[in-house]
């Protein structure tokens, strides 16, 4: 134990610490709700193939890798805290106005101290996830409690279906357009509402989609003899049609992603998954570019989005998947996550991981694997490129004759394999795209038209069109041969939360943390064993009814 200002803050740390953690059920009892099997079950073929330490558990860096896939893949969900650049607690001086972006990152210190420091298995990293998508769905009621507000109703009222699609249009305002409603009259409300539906065909096509949503839920749940009588909503029916929105939006708006690609891959140079710079700005001042895309940012600017492939200075170029994967994408105004475009390459390395089962793969067996594997672009079967496989070989022969899934040399022969579907990856520091925090402060983003004309008005060079590539006249894209392993191999032991609060201002932040999620959860548990006397949640794990299983 750290020897702080006395034995009294430990104690009290303690005493919250166990709280939570037995809150979170962590102790092997058995008792397993449905929802967390599924959650262990949609994580299994990652954590199995990720390295794992000396105790045969996942380490700090991996469980951030697990999560982030999952719910990149699950939701769409860009999570604050578990980013690639996210900083651990052990460097970490984040400000307390800035401690829920980090909240990932405190959570899994607190997990760690439960573990002792061996690491996560499969049951952790599930409740882990089982409480970040739970945090969500409070800040979710959270939402819809101020739309019912800004109508002037109250949680205990019932409502009609033409009262329910308005509260939910409110609280899509609050989510998908960033507006804060708070004790706004519902005059206001309804003027922000009406000079939104001006926005264009997109927020109408929403509007539509979420009105689908709340009919398919009502005939679910009246098809279970659930509640939705006679078109009248309670406020768990109307947080059911919210919870089912918020599940699905980042797949539906993935949609719009896919469109973006569409058009991308129509201008992209030969078969490389680049757009020339030339044409990119071209489509845009022609009017080709089809509505809500705008082919606008400036060059500077898609440079640090790393989305810009210079290797040849003459005719830079976009890179399709880079581009797509750019946090400009995203969107939402969650305290905890964005909606951004679902990473189809992690479904391609998903595969691969289930058929190799292990942190490692032999040359032989990936070239089988992905020669049979195909992707929205690519067909299969097909028969790699001499140069495919010699690339393979070049990167095994760097580590002792097998391939590391989980590295940078990996992901770059990825996006060589499927290069509009598996983003460039850049060496750290090296035209790494900009942190979400950063990119939103640029005032530059957008080219000048005049910029735009100048480089629209370079010629193709003819050589390099006939060679279908960007990347030189041999038709090669640009390969650098660095190597950063995402997930180190045989990690070493971590370190129990004594080693990594180093100072009294990080164990200071981090008992302020757990004191405000205890409040919180308890008070959140509270909340929901009053509406429909719900007793169970994800955080107390006890078995739920038939009728309340939608919750997980």
């Amino acid at each position: 134990m750290i020897s702080l200002t006395g034995e009294g803050v430990a104690s009290d740390f303690l005493d919250v610490q166990q709280s939570i953690l037995a809150e979170l059920a962590l102790s092997e009892d058995g008792r397993f709700a449905d929802g967390l099997a599924e959650l262990e079950s949609a994580l299994r073929s990652t954590y199995v193939a990720l390295p794992k330490n000396e105790y045969g558990k996942l380490g700090h860096d991996a469980v951030k890798y697990a999560l982030r896939r999952f719910f990149t893949g699950r939701h769409g969900w860009s999570v604050k805290g578990l980013e690639h650049d996210g900083g651990a607690l052990a460097n970490a001086s984040t400000p307390t106005n800035v401690l829920q972006d980090r909240m990932p990152v405190y959570f899994q210190n607190i997990f760690e101290q439960r573990l002792g420091g061996e690491g996560f298995g499969l049951h952790e990293i599930a409740v882990f996830a089982a409480i970040l998508e739970h945090m969500v769905q409070e800040e979710t009621v959270g939402r819809l409690k101020t739309a019912y507000e800004a109508f002037q109703l109250a949680p205990t009222e019932r409502i009609d279906e033409k009262q329910a699609d308005e509260i939910i249009e409110t609280y899509l305002v609050m989510f998908i357009k960033g507006r804060n409603l708070t004790g706004m009259t519902p005059l206001a409300v309804s003027t922000l509402r009406k000079r939104i539906h001006g926005h264009g065909q997109g927020w109408k096509e929403t509007l539509l989609w979420a009105q689908d949503v709340r009919m398919s839920v009502a005939y679910t749940e009246q098809a279970r003899g659930n509640s939705f009588s006679d078109g009248q909503f309670t406020f768990s029916d109307t947080a059911r049609v919210i919870e089912r929105i918020g599940d699905e939006y980042g797949r539906r708006q993935d949609l719009e992603c896919r469109a973006m690609k569409n058009t991308l891959v129509e201008l992209q140079e030969a078969d490389t998954g680049r757009v020339l710079l030339s044409d990119f700005y071209k489509a845009q001042l022609s009017g080709v570019v089809p509505y809500p895309f705008q082919f606008t940012e400036s060059v500077d600017f898609l440079r640090q989005l790393g989305a810009i492939d210079d290797s040849d200075s003459k005719q830079p170029s976009v890179i399709l998947s880079n581009y797509i994967a750019a946090q400009t994408n995203c969107h939402g105004s969650s305290k905890f996550h964005q909606i951004c475009c679902i990473a189809e390459c992690d479904g391609l390395l998903g595969h691969i991981e289930r058929h190799v089962a292990a942190p490692r793969a032999r040359p032989a067996q990936l070239i089988q694997i992905v020669s049979s594997l195909s992707s929205d672009t690519v067909s299969a079967p097909r028969n790699l490129s001499v140069l495919l496989v010699s690339r393979l070989n070049e990167i095994a022969s760097t580590h002792d004759g097998s391939v590391p899934l989980h590295g940078r040399l990996f992901s770059q022969w990825m996006h060589h394999a499927y290069p509009r579907e598996c983003p460039y990856p850049h060496v750290t520091g090296e035209g790494s795209p900009l942190a979400p925090d950063e990119w939103m402060n640029q005032t530059l983003r957008d080219a000048t038209k005049k910029d735009m004309r100048k480089y629209a008005a370079h010629s193709r060079d003819p050589l390099a069109a006939s060679a279908g590539s960007t990347g030189g006249s041999d038709g090669e894209l640009p390969w650098l041969a660095v190597e950063e392993l995402f997930v180190h191999h045989r990690e070493a032991p971590l370190a129990t939360m004594a080693g990594t609060l180093r100072s009294m201002m990080h164990y200071t932040l981090l008992l302020s943390v757990a004191l405000g999620l205890a409040r919180t959860f308890k008070s959140s548990l509270t909340s929901v064993c009053q509406d429909k006397k719900k007793a169970w949640s994800l955080l107390s794990f006890t078995e739920p009814s038939n009728s309340e299983k939608h919750y997980v």
